[in-house]
């Protein structure tokens, strides 16, 4: 079902207009997803509340497609979805997705063949 026939133009624009997650007294002036980062956390918070315990996890990167202009904007040559917003999430086998997080994940290492540290996600 395509999205104009959900929802007019003008109630979408006023919802969005009225939409907020952060204060904007309160913001950190380096972060450009700043006003993002409570969703974020709310959602993490949610997500191991209701986490099926499971041994075996993955780690995934995902990229959220968007054409507009933004300072978090990636580009990745060679992809499906090349223009959009990385992020790093942890799932189970069965794609439960437990924690994620905007990606600045430039680093894995792997230690002694057997453990993987993922620095700077979780």
């Amino acid at each position: 079902m395509r999205f104009q026939k959900a929802m007019l133009w003008w109630r979408f624009e006023e919802i969005i207009q009225y939409l907020h997650f952060a204060d904007n007294s309160y913001l950190n002036k380096k972060d450009k997803m700043t006003k993002l980062c409570p969703l974020f956390n709310d959602l993490n918070e949610r997500f191991l509340m209701h986490f099926p315990n499971e041994q075996h996890l993955s780690i995934d990167e995902s990229m959220v497609p968007y054409f507009g202009h933004h300072g978090c904007k990636q580009f990745i040559k060679g992809k499906p979805v090349r223009f959009g917003y990385k992020f790093g999430s942890l799932n189970t086998k069965l794609g439960y997705s437990i924690q994620f997080e905007r990606s600045d994940m430039r680093e894995l290492f792997w230690m002694d063949m057997e453990s993987l540290f993922v620095v700077e996600l979780f």
